[in-house]
């Protein structure tokens, strides 16, 4: 008689758990899927990026079998955790503006676990990324970036990136300045079976964008303890009551 290891029995009866949980409940993405935002503010002397990833309900137990963290909020296995999540998923992520590389500062990163299907946990990841640009040029050259994201290759799930800058520097761009899925938290029922897909993106500016200076549009809140974090959205009545656990340098 086979033996199954005791990991994999918990895992068959976690899958048929969500396979006959009923729809309604489930990640609109489906259970399976993992999900990527990007929106990248030019502005201030740097380059922002805020990085989301939504995990549905069986990549996020996974993680959590994987790295032993607790889905609660304020538990003492998250800081660590999520820091270095946080540095893992920057290198998949490669950034650079006019054929040079930029180096990326994690600057704040939250966490929260909304339930999912038969109200197991999901998980919620959003971070905030800086790339301070140091300018050669004169003021109104032309400059191209370029942006890319390798990480979770070949998991299904929506991709999408934006380009924010202000209207009168941004001359052309290969991503929209306004997103579709309000920032994982509201998927467009038209298009679960063809989600967008964007991993890559350019953007060619002008080099003012970098050196005026106007208020941060990069979708920061203010916690609780003073510090700017990167709000994550609530997503109506599934993340609600959900407190963010917030991490900054």
């Amino acid at each position: 008689m086979l033996h199954r290891p005791a990991s994999y029995r918990l895992f068959s009866c976690f899958l048929l758990l969500i396979l006959l949980t009923p729809l309604v409940s489930a990640h609109p993405m489906g259970n399976f899927s993992v999900n990527h935002y990007a929106r990248i503010t030019i502005e201030n002397g740097a380059i922002y990026i805020r990085y989301l990833i939504d995990m549905a309900e069986i990549p996020t137990y996974q993680e959590i079998q994987d790295t032993r963290i607790v889905a609660r909020s304020g538990d003492p296995s998250l800081p660590a955790y999520l820091l270095e999540k946080g540095e893992s998923l920057k290198r998949g992520i490669t950034l650079s503006l006019d054929g040079k590389p930029l180096f990326m500062h994690q600057i704040s990163r939250q966490i929260i676990f909304p339930p999912g299907a038969g109200g197991l946990p999901t998980m919620k990841m959003s971070f905030l990324y800086r790339a301070d640009v140091q300018l050669n040029k004169e003021n109104d050259a032309d400059l191209k970036l370029l942006y890319t994201d390798s990480n979770y290759v070949g998991r299904a799930g929506w991709k999408e990136i934006v380009v924010s800058a202000p209207e009168s520097v941004l001359l052309e761009s290969s991503a929209p300045r306004t997103d579709r899925s309000r920032e994982l938290t509201d998927y467009p029922t038209d298009l679960l079976t063809t989600p967008p897909q964007d991993l890559t993106a350019f953007a060619r500016f002008k080099s003012s964008a970098l050196t005026a200076l106007h208020s941060p549009r990069v979708g920061m809140e203010r916690a609780q303890n003073g510090s700017n974090v990167p709000a994550i959205p609530h997503q109506g009545t599934k993340d609600k009551g959900l407190m963010a656990v917030s991490y900054t340098h």
